[in-house]
């Protein structure tokens, strides 16, 4: 459906105008209200509450009529079906420039990449290279008692039978199998058996054969019964209440995979976390050691007339800072390790630790089209199949609602043994008893009953609406999620061209120092753009592998081997 600017101003926009015109009536006579309480002697100004009634009605007719004429669109929509033939490029390094493979070789700079291809290396730190914080405590583990090594496939696997959250879901869901299995045991009949003990002692008058007989009444007396009811019809209560304990059933089942899902994710999410930080943490630990040697090396040369106090002062501010730093980043790392360690509900007195080489992780190909992966989230989202149970259980309690306006059928059956002597049987006269019994009961004239049909009505719609926001809400996010996806990877390439400039940065600013032609603040300066080139490798590193974990969550595919996988999984 179509709809041009003049239709909008034609049709549209007038009764939108009247409509806040009447929503702006009503909001001014609310806050007069409020604002000066009337008085005995004061004049009426504000409108009556009858013409109040009849400004909502008003707004509220304006604005169903505004949403029925509503289009679906604003406009046609413009398909963009241009192909960009080239973009914008980083331009090649000189061919007199060193390649970024001999620099990271470079033996004058040391050994400070921890970076091998587009992989974290997860080596150890040099615990000399760390900062005490307490006396008798590893710097590295600091409050941990004892380190592990881990995986992520380990770590997943653990989550499974460890998580809180997990586990807490799957006793929701068990519970939810158990009020399936207590709907369908409504279609038994119900057994009775009862044994009643008196003891009477006194006259009592009855009428028979139109004349007044004194009984009398003295010792025991026992009633004794065993029989059935069993539930002919029920207005449909037991039929679709079972089926609603059904969907509710299918509902938890799917909030426990939704569950399973989201922790998965979370463990993932933060293994890749503790990885970055203990990279970081390496960088940290070779800036330090550059800002140690540039201290050794502007001391000396002050010593010997060749440089000045200043030189000195800067060198010792930078390794401040440096050794600030990497104070702060010790303890960014053992946090994220006992945040690993609450998520997974394992002992945090264990240091968790990367085993391996945190790879850049490819679980989907950049060659999927994003109108593929919103059909297979859409086929595959637990929370869907949440809202879809939960609204089949919303019209199921429609007819519920609606059996107490019908009648109801029990046929019922029941032996009796009465007797004045319950220690004999032959006491007890037996009488047997079969019975159909028919009720209607209409509740207020039915208007009750009815009200409630009506909120179950528009519970079940309140459903729909929910599930169709969900709709749009998976869409969004797997759309929001596919083009992060393809943004942190091109921000690797980014990256790596960052970490090649500042290590040639870095190079040429020593040698122009040493020669005389640079400062020494080009050095520092230098030196803090490769830390943070470093740092922002580490974290581009990281946020692919995220957004590739988040991805995988979004399409509804999370599990164990797909997160842990080596090779894409679509």
């Amino acid at each position: 459906m179509k709809c041009t600017n003049e239709q909008l101003s034609a049709g549209l926009f007038p009764r939108a105008q009247r409509a806040l015109a009447t929503i702006g009536t009503v909001s001014a006579v609310f806050s007069i209200s409020l604002a000066a309480p009337a008085r005995a002697d004061d004049t009426p100004s504000v409108p009556t509450g009858v013409l109040y009634k009849e400004q909502l009605h008003a707004y509220s007719k304006e604005a169903s009529a505004l949403t029925k004429s509503q289009p679906t669109a604003i406009s046609a929509p413009i398909y963009i079906n241009e192909k960009v033939d080239d973009t914008r490029q980083m331009p090649s390094l000189p061919t007199k420039s060193i390649k970024y493979s001999q620099l990271v070789g470079d033996k004058s700079l040391g050994e400070i990449s921890v970076f091998q291809d587009n992989s974290l290396l997860m080596k150890s730190p040099r615990l000399s290279g760390l900062i005490t914080v307490e006396q008798n405590m590893n710097p590295f583990s600091i409050d941990a008692k004892r380190s592990q090594n881990i995986t992520l496939k380990d770590l997943l696997t653990v989550c499974v039978t460890n998580n809180l959250d997990i586990k807490l879901s799957s006793k929701t869901a068990k519970a939810a199998k158990y009020d399936y299995l207590s709907s369908l045991g409504r279609f038994l009949p119900d057994v009775v058996l009862g044994d009643q003990q008196y003891w009477f002692n006194g006259n009592i008058n009855l009428p028979i054969n139109n004349t007044i007989s004194r009984i009398k009444l003295n010792g025991p007396f026992m009633i004794a019964n065993a029989g059935f009811k069993y539930h002919v019809f029920q207005g449909g209560k037991v039929m679709f209440g079972a089926i609603q304990s059904k969907h509710q059933l299918n509902a938890a089942n799917a909030k426990e995979h939704a569950t399973y899902s989201d922790a998965l994710t979370d463990i993932a999410r933060r293994y890749y976390q503790l990885a970055l930080e203990e990279s970081i943490l390496q960088i940290r630990i070779r800036a330090a050691d550059t800002s140690e040697e540039q201290v050794r090396v502007s001391t000396h040369r002050f010593e010997h007339g060749f440089g000045t106090n200043l030189d000195v002062l800067q060198a010792r501010q930078q390794l401040a800072a440096d050794r600030q730093n990497l104070l702060n980043q010790q303890v960014n790392r053992r946090r994220a390790a006992i945040d690993l360690a609450a998520l997974l509900n394992y002992d945090m007195d264990i240091d968790l630790k990367p085993a391996l080489a945190v790879d850049r992780k490819v679980l989907l190909k950049r060659t999927q089209k994003v109108e593929d992966l919103v059909k297979t989230a859409l086929f595959n989202r637990p929370e869907l199949k949440d809202l879809i149970e939960q609204r089949r259980a919303a019209k199921s309690q429609i007819v519920i609602a609606s059996s107490v306006l019908q009648p109801t059928v029990d046929f019922v059956g029941n032996v009796y043994g009465i007797g004045a002597n319950g220690n004999s049987r032959e006491s007890l006269n037996t009488l047997y008893f079969l019975g159909l019994n028919l009720n209607w009961q209409l509740g207020g004239l039915g208007t009750v009953d009815a009200a409630n049909i009506a909120a179950a009505k528009t519970r079940a719609s309140a459903a729909n609406v929910e599930l169709k926001k969900k709709v749009v809400q998976v869409i969004q996010s797997v759309r929001t999620a596919y083009i992060t996806s393809l943004s942190t990877e091109q921000n690797i390439i980014e990256s790596d061209n960052r970490v090649m400039a500042a290590l040639e940065e870095l190079r040429l600013a020593g040698v122009r120092y040493q020669t005389g032609v640079g400062t020494h603040l080009d050095v520092l300066t230098a030196q803090r753009d490769y830390t943070q080139a470093q740092i922002a490798k580490a974290q581009a590193i990281t946020d692919f592998n995220i957004a590739q974990v988040q991805l995988v969550r979004e399409l509804g595919l999370v599990s164990v081997d797909n997160l842990s996988a080596d090779k894409p999984i679509l």
